[in-house]
């Protein structure tokens, strides 16, 4: 699909979204909402956050050591820059900018960072699976999020056992793989097919590293800041929510807002970001008002030092707007 449409559909898609969610808006209760935050939580809250790109940026070293040797310090700044550039471009092209910048900086094959931020993504599906399916199964909030968190638990159970037969049978796979793709004349399909290698590859890779179960554990710990980063905004609110509750409602946020990502949307995820939040804060029966100003602030409080950190390490390691054409 051409680039242009894909970028009118997904703004098209926030526009709706912004219109539908905030059709109604009592803007006075709105406010009164905002001006009741205790902010010195939720800077706490940000601080965590920002503190998890760092811990993003060690587990980063680990998985691209194979590659070339980085410090953590230069991976943090490219994390921020790829964080930036989620928010403000087009296309989520924030990880092909994390690629191509350590790949220019460093001197690593962009096709070896590439790799790395692959097996990157493989690590934080199977780790959010396992942060969500562990709270729910401690805190269920319904029937389904106990099956639910069941369901995810078997799932990791079956990507443990894929990844096994995968690198038990690597080279029958890659045999197969050059086989099937030269059949493969349609473009969709090979783009499919190339997408599936991408990931069976990256499985691979994570378990060739020279560390897979600190990636692991460094994996869990991110998803743990992140629901603490969550819990605190919630906390922030002074919503009269016991203590359960707003675990409650911090694991629902975390988790609708992290499927919701993956929606096709305009630069940053506004709408699809808004969207999910209030649903999520719907279920533990918050009011929509207040729900309209929490999705706000809280889709804001990592946007706005994400984005401004990473535009300043941009200018900072001598990068130009010129470089964001050859992402």
């Amino acid at each position: 699909m051409n680039r242009k449409i894909k970028s009118a559909i997904g703004i098209g898609i926030s526009v709706v979204l912004i219109w539908l969610v905030f059709k109604g808006t009592n803007w006075s209760e709105f406010i009164r909402v905002i001006q009741n935050i205790n902010y010195f939580v939720l800077i706490a809250a940000m601080i965590i956050l920002i503190s998890s790109v760092w811990i993003r940026a060690i587990r980063w070293r680990i998985l691209i050591s194979n590659v070339g040797n980085v410090s953590t310090k230069d991976l943090y700044k490219v994390n921020m820059v790829g964080f930036m550039g989620n928010n403000i471009l087009p296309f989520k092209m924030g990880e092909l900018l994390r690629a191509y910048v350590i790949s220019k900086k460093q001197n690593i094959i962009f096709t070896g960072a590439l790799t790395s931020l692959i097996v990157e993504r493989i690590v934080d599906l199977i780790s959010f699976i396992l942060i969500v399916s562990g709270i729910l199964l401690i805190f269920p909030i319904t029937d389904w999020a106990r099956k639910t968190a069941i369901i995810g638990f078997l799932i990791v159970i079956c990507f443990f056992i894929f990844s096994l037969v995968l690198i038990k049978y690597n080279s029958k796979f890659e045999t197969w793989y050059l086989k099937k793709q030269k059949q493969l004349i349609a473009k969709d399909k090979e783009t499919m097919s190339n997408h599936f290698v991408g990931f069976c590859r990256g499985i691979k890779s994570l378990w060739q590293n020279p560390k897979p179960l600190q990636t692991v554990f460094l994996s869990l710990l991110i998803w743990v800041m992140y629901f603490i980063f969550t819990i605190l905004s919630i906390y922030s609110f002074n919503f009269d929510l016991s203590f359960l509750d707003i675990m409650k409602a911090g694991i629902l946020v975390l988790s609708f807002v992290t499927l919701a990502v993956i929606v096709p949307s305009a630069p940053g995820y506004i709408g699809t970001y808004q969207a999910a939040t209030i649903a999520a804060l719907q279920v533990v029966y918050i009011n929509i008002d207040a729900a309209r100003a929490f999705a706000i602030m809280y889709h804001l409080a990592q946007y706005i030092p994400l984005t401004f950190i990473g535009l300043y390490y941009f200018f900072k390691l001598n990068l130009h707007i010129a470089d964001l054409d050859k992402v």
